[in-house]
């Protein structure tokens, strides 16, 4: 059985791992379904200021990067930073991140 059968919105029965193609593409479906989305807080500093902060409710939602500074104005800075990290989500704590740093980071 390739898919399982819903009961009450869960999947009662799992993949079958036994026969292939079905076992392969059970995981590489597993595989993507637990990647976790790579973000990026741009000024962490901003926010965590005394470093009492605990991400850890983010980081085990998403793979995330805490750039440890108060805040970042060069454009290019902005750019190269969420460029390099790969990431789909960005986070700031009262920083301007303009449409044009967006469009370039893309």
């Amino acid at each position: 059985m390739l898919f399982g059968k819903l009961s009450k919105g869960i999947l009662t029965k799992s993949f079958s791992e036994s026969s292939p193609p079905y076992g392969i593409m059970a995981t590489a479906i597993t595989r993507l379904l637990m990647q976790r989305p790579k973000a990026i807080f741009l000024n962490a500093a901003r926010l965590d200021y005394d470093k009492a902060l605990s991400f850890s409710r983010l980081s085990n939602l998403t793979d995330l990067t805490l750039h440890d500074v108060d805040c970042i104005k060069s454009s290019d800075d902005i750019v190269k930073l969420v460029n390099s990290s790969k990431a789909e989500i960005v986070i700031t704590k009262e920083m301007e991140v303009t449409v044009y740093q967006i469009v370039l980071s893309t």
